[in-house]
C-alpha cells in the first residue's frame, strides 16, 4: 500500500465524501472531475459511489455476502464451492484444508491466495497477509 493511501484516511478524515473524490480523482487521473455531467467511465463511478446507495450494493461486493443473493435468486447452482468462511485468519485450519485450494478476502479484488500444493504453502505468510487485508476498510480508504 502506498504512502499516500496511508495516509490520507488520517488526513482527510473530516471532509466531505464529495470533497475527498475530487480530491482522489484529482491524484489519481491528474484532471479535474465533473461529477454533475459524468463522461467518463471513471467520473461515472465516482458518481455513483456519491450519489446511489443501494442496499444491494453493499450485499454485491461481499464475495460471501453475495452467495445468499444469488441463493435466494434461484441461482446457487453457478456458484463455486464454498469450503468455510473465517473472520480470523489465525482460525483457519490448514491441516484440514484439501491437498488444493484458494483464500479470499471477501472484501477486496485481487486479495487471493491460490494454493495448487499445500505442502509447498507458508501458512505464517498466508496468514499475515490475510490478517492485513482482514484488517482493511474500504470505508476509511476510498469511501466506498
Amino acid at each position: 500500500m502506498s504512502l499516500v493511501n496511508k495516509l490520507a484516511p488520517l488526513l482527510l478524515k473530516n471532509i466531505s465524501d464529495r470533497h475527498f473524490s475530487t480530491i482522489q480523482y484529482i491524484y489519481k487521473q491528474r484532471r479535474w472531475p465533473d461529477f454533475s455531467k459524468p463522461r467518463t467511465l471513471n467520473e461515472k463511478i465516482q458518481w455513483l459511489k456519491l450519489n446511489y446507495r443501494d442496499p444491494l450494493m453493499v450485499q454485491c461486493v461481499d464475495k460471501l455476502a453475495v452467495r445468499d443473493y444469488v441463493t435466494k435468486r434461484g441461482v446457487a447452482d453457478i456458484l463455486i464451492p464454498l469450503l468455510d468462511s473465517y473472520a480470523d485468519a489465525d482460525a483457519i485450519p490448514f491441516a484440514r484444508l484439501p491437498s488444493s485450494f484458494a483464500l479470499k478476502a471477501t472484501h477486496g479484488s485481487g486479495w487471493n491466495i491460490i494454493c495448487p500444493d499445500k505442502q509447498k504453502l507458508d501458512t505464517r505468510a498466508a496468514r499475515a497477509k490475510l490478517a492485513r487485508w482482514l484488517a482493511m476498510n474500504f470505508g476509511d480508504v476510498g469511501r466506498e
